[in-house]
């Protein structure tokens, strides 16, 4: 009895301690707890605070932050503009910080008091500068002048590798700052240029004076003489005068200028190979003719498609029917063969050099019975002993085969040509 006693005694102090280290821990556990959500109410309780602070802070100096801001902004402006104002006392006053080396442009004198340095049309690099050497426009890339006389007052088309302007001849100062897509140089006081699409013309102040809504077209070129421009409109060809309006309708597949020392007349072309010449007047010299037509010196070459060529006076005359531009005998190859001798290099069994003598079996060649003439260069005709044109000058090459039968040649290129055999009669042989 004792003994189950003192064991019920141990068991129940074995129980007591583990209910002693339960509550130990469970008073731990609630401590740790207790400690966390304190830590978390400090944390939360510090961020409050500091918000707190920065709202009040935020209020207290409103107009300083603001103030500060302000000033930064100006700041940053006023780098920016001091950039842009070294920029520009850079183009002003280049010539103080450095020296271009002149050996790498080709100079050309615009007037008496400008030349432009032209950096071999590479770039941008180009400059016109005074006879000081003080650079007055920088950043070019082609310039252009007026012809003759006109050069030295009209203003100066230049290209700055994205718009055209243009400048005095005689100062450099800039008279319309580089805007156009494309422009060209002054004729009679008028300048063309591209705006978005449509010529139109500009006098020497940069004032548009003539906006006739022409669509701009590529490889044209306009300009002014004797008051008229030839105009392109969607592909059809005419006249305006300096008011913009049309003397000569837009019906032409082409009309240009041509000149000679002597006169200037104008040629007008339409359908296929017609051509007609007036005078600047717009009177007719010659009426539409299939023919090429050429202003020389003192007369107009007509050169028709049979390849015969005319000429007429200035005036419309016919001076010459038919031309001739040269005459040629023509031989054949007879039957009858002999030989003739020509000293030839040999060598002998020692390889020593000596001449033989060889005879070369060769054909004896007659006169043939007409010549051959050359009418527009290139082609040809047959002609008689007595001058009288026995064919037209419609073939590319003619050649004697007997006395009296010839084969000509109709065609320019290789793969064209054929050949017909014909008598001394101009005759076909069958």
């Amino acid at each position: 009895m004792e003994e189950k006693k003192t064991i019920g005694a141990a068991e129940g102090e074995v129980r007591q301690e583990e209910n002693n280290v339960m509550e130990n821990v469970m008073e731990t556990d609630a401590s740790v707890n207790a400690q966390t959500d304190s830590k978390k109410q400090t944390a939360c309780s510090k961020w409050g605070r500091a918000c707190s602070k920065t709202v009040k802070f935020f209020c207290r100096h409103y107009c300083k932050i603001i103030g500060v801001a302000a000033l930064l902004v100006m700041i940053a402006f006023a780098v920016m503009w001091l950039m842009r104002f070294a920029v520009d006392i850079r183009e002003s006053f280049g010539d103080l910080f450095d020296i271009a080396d002149k050996s790498d442009f080709d100079a050309e004198r615009i007037s008496d008091n400008l030349v432009y340095y032209d950096h071999y049309g590479y770039d941008n690099k180009g400059y016109v500068c005074d006879n000081n050497g003080r650079k007055l426009i920088r950043h070019i890339m082609w310039i252009k002048k007026a012809e003759g006389d006109e050069a030295k007052t009209a203003p100066v088309c230049y290209y700055n590798g994205k718009f055209y302007g243009y400048f005095h001849p005689q100062t450099g100062r800039v008279i319309v700052k580089p805007v156009w897509e494309k422009a060209w140089e002054f004729s009679e006081g008028l300048a063309a240029v591209n705006d978005k699409g449509y010529i139109k013309f500009i006098d020497t102040t940069g004032k548009v004076v003539i906006d006739g809504k022409f669509p701009y077209q590529e490889e044209e070129d306009y300009y002014f003489f004797k008051g008229r421009c030839v105009m392109n409109d969607n592909g059809k060809y005419g006249i305006i005068d300096r008011n913009g309006a049309w003397i000569v309708a837009p019906e032409y597949s082409d009309i240009c200028t041509i000149f000679s020392p002597n006169d200037t007349m104008l040629l007008f072309a339409r359908g296929i190979g017609e051509h007609m010449v007036m005078t600047l007047g717009l009177d007719t010299v010659l009426p539409f003719k299939t023919a090429d037509m050429t202003l020389m010196d003192s007369v107009i070459k007509v050169v028709f498609p049979n390849h015969t060529v005319s000429t007429y006076s200035h005036n419309g005359e016919l001076l010459e029917a038919s031309l001739v531009r040269s005459v040629e005998q023509m031989y054949y190859d007879t039957k009858e063969v002999y030989y003739y001798s020509s000293q030839e290099s040999d060598y002998d069994e020692y390889g020593d050099g000596f001449y033989k003598t060889v005879m070369n079996p060769s054909s004896r060649q007659a006169v043939a019975g007409c010549y051959r003439y050359e009418a527009e260069e290139g082609w040809y005709g047959l002609m008689d002993a007595d001058g009288r044109q026995v064919t037209l000058p419609l073939y590319s090459s003619i050649k004697a085969i007997d006395k009296n039968l010839y084969l000509c040649v109709i065609g320019e290129d290789e793969d064209e040509e054929h050949g017909v055999l014909l008598d001394g009669n101009g005759r076909r042989v069958k």
